[in-house]
C-alpha cells in the first residue's frame, strides 16, 4: 500500500492518494498544518491540558460538592437526581475522556520526555479508576441509594482527582518547555 501527501500552499487541506490491490483512491484532509506537514506537538500538549484540567476539574467538583450531596438526597427522589447527574457530567467529561488519552499518549511518544510519560501514567490511572470503578459503583446507584457504594465512590473518586490534577500540572509544565 502506498501513501503519499501532497498539499496545495496556503491551502488548509492536504490531498492525499492510497494506492493498494482495490486501486488508487484520493480525497483531502482538513488540518492545521506546518510547512514540514506536521502538527505541532504543542498543539497536542494543549489538547493534553485542556483536557486533563476539565477532567480534574469535574472530578473535584464532584468530591467537595457532588458526591456528597448524595448522602441528602431521599431514598425516592435518588434515582432521577442521580440520573441527571450521570447525564451532565457524561456529557461534560465526554469528550475529554477520549482526547485525553490520545493527546498526552501522543505526547509521550512523539516528545520521549519522561514528564510526558509519567503525565500519561496518571490519565491512565484516572481513566482506570472510572472505568473499572467509578462506572460499576454508578451502575449499582442507578438501582438505589447505598451509603457504601456511595463511600466508596468518594474514595475512589479522590484518587482519579489527584491523578488528573497532577497529570494536568505535569502537561502544563510540558508546554513551558
Amino acid at each position: 500500500m502506498k501513501f503519499s501527501i501532497r498539499s496545495v500552499p496556503n491551502d488548509k487541506y492536504v490531498n492525499f492518494e492510497l494506492s493498494g490491490s482495490e486501486g488508487p483512491k484520493t480525497g483531502n484532509v482538513w488540518a492545521q498544518f506546518h510547512e514540514d506537514h506536521s502538527v505541532s506537538l504543542g498543539t497536542f500538549v494543549t489538547i493534553a491540558i485542556v483536557a486533563a484540567f476539565v477532567l480534574a476539574a469535574v472530578a473535584w467538583v464532584c468530591q467537595v460538592y457532588q458526591y456528597p450531596r448524595f448522602y441528602s438526597i431521599a431514598e425516592t427522589d435518588f434515582r432521577a437526581f442521580h440520573d441527571s447527574h450521570c447525564l451532565i457530567v457524561g456529557l461534560i467529561v465526554g469528550l475529554p475522556l477520549l482526547a485525553a488519552p490520545i493527546a498526552s499518549g501522543y505526547v509521550a511518544v512523539i516528545s520521549r520526555e519522561p514528564i510526558a510519560w509519567v503525565a500519561f501514567a496518571l490519565g491512565l490511572v484516572g481513566h482506570g479508576i472510572t472505568f473499572l470503578h467509578s462506572a460499576g459503583c454508578h451502575a449499582a446507584l442507578n438501582s438505589a441509594w447505598n451509603r457504601e457504594v456511595i463511600d466508596q465512590l468518594l474514595a475512589s473518586n479522590l484518587w482519579r482527582s489527584i491523578a488528573w490534577s497532577l497529570q494536568a500540572v505535569l502537561s502544563l509544565w510540558l508546554l513551558r518547555r
